[in-house]
């Protein structure tokens, strides 16, 4: 009997490990402020040989809001169905032709905006609707679902984060300083250029765009437009100040040391370009206890801003100027061996391609990517 026993608890163990052990479809827990958007992934974790993957993701609408959703790691198709976003839940198709994909792996990146309020929190639960390799064979998947919370403090006042750029105007003794505040949030990995596109009409600044040279969990840029120049940043510009504004990173592993190819799109009014001479528009970096301008590009215009883009080696508090006349500011150039190739401006800053979104068709569900999956298999091996 002792012996007996001992060989059914160790069938156990073996089927729990097994089942742990990989093709577990999860999405981690999200934490921002009210009005903040972050994009977060759901992943496969150790996938032992995955073509195609089904799934639907639900959540509390009166918290949390699906805005988009990017394709992740299966290049083959991509389909997300945004008709019932507004009730809660979202259903997403994805696929790789002719071969499998092992490890870890991204199926998709979602966008979920905070339009509850600070305390708020909702389930973000996935159910897998079907899972399967290049033949369209069925594979058995677990779930780990994840939790929505709103809560303030913001992340920069947590103690366990590091902060490039020093510290906001909401920590400091002078919050009333702040006319309007957003934090976006994106999963972080090894040499991926990111795009922090800020939405808020209020906000001058458009994109925040830099490169990570290490593997990461969140990070978070922080943008605050400000009445007067930051608490912390004395003497005042020089020249006409147009507007000035913090922006921080914040991240529990990521510090200035780890950031590259930094740039930063903005915009100004077209009515007080009208009073400048816009080829003195600046934007200028407070470093080492002086102001100090930055190369800035003209990107274009449309009716109501005109858009430009600045590099900087560094965050923290920004001022953007310009003269009323034609004596031009020497701008601190990046140094020669840290140049990045551009491409040409354009009419309107964009952001970084991301993987292409398609649009669903009605009666789309998991099945029907198998089934194209198989077909397309089948007819390049004839």
């Amino acid at each position: 009997m002792p012996h007996s026993y001992v060989q059914v608890a160790s069938l156990l163990v073996l089927i729990v490990s097994a089942a742990q052990a990989g093709d577990v479809v999860y999405i981690r827990d999200v934490a921002l402020d009210p009005g903040d958007t972050a994009i977060i992934p759901i992943r496969i974790y150790d996938a032992t040989g995955v073509a195609a993957v089904g799934l639907n993701l639900s959540y509390d609408p009166c918290v949390v809001n699906l805005t988009g959703a990017h394709q992740g790691d299966f290049t083959g198709f991509f389909g997300f169905d945004n008709r019932n976003v507004t009730d809660g839940w979202t259903r997403i198709n994805t696929y790789i032709t002719c071969r499998d994909l092992t490890g870890d792996l991204t199926v998709v990146d979602v966008t979920l905006v905070a339009v509850g309020k600070s305390g708020d929190a909702s389930p973000l639960n996935i159910e897998i609707l079907a899972m399967a390799d290049q033949n369209g064979t069925n594979i058995h998947g677990t779930t780990r679902n994840g939790t929505f919370g709103i809560l303030v403090p913001a992340p920069a006042a947590s103690t366990s984060t590091h902060s490039v750029g020093g510290e906001t105007d909401s920590n400091s003794r002078v919050r009333t300083n702040i006319v309007m505040r957003e934090t976006k949030c994106i999963y972080a990995s090894k040499g991926r250029s990111f795009s922090y596109k800020f939405e808020k009409p209020m906000n001058d600044i458009v994109y925040v765009n830099f490169t990570t040279t290490i593997y990461t969990e969140d990070v978070c840029t922080i943008v605050e437009m400000l009445k007067g120049t930051s608490a912390s940043a004395e003497p005042d510009p020089l020249d006409n100040v147009y507007g000035n504004t913090n922006i921080v990173v914040v991240s529990r592993d990521v510090a200035e040391r780890n950031i590259r190819d930094v740039n930063i799109t903005f915009k100004i009014k077209q009515s007080w370009i009208s009073t400048i001479d816009p080829s003195t528009v600046r934007l200028n970096v407070y470093h080492n206890d002086a102001w100090l301008p930055l190369k800035t590009t003209r990107l274009g215009e449309d009716e109501s801003h005109v858009y430009f883009m600045a590099d900087t080696d560094h965050f923290g508090r920004f001022a953007i100027t310009a003269s009323d006349s034609r004596v031009v500011l020497t701008p601190v150039d990046k140094p020669a061996t840290e140049q990045i190739d551009r491409p040409p401006a354009q009419a309107m800053p964009t952001r970084p391609s991301a993987k292409a979104t398609l649009p669903i068709a009605p009666g789309f569900n998991a099945l029907f990517g198998l089934i194209g999956l198989v077909i397309v298999c089948l007819l390049r091996r004839r």
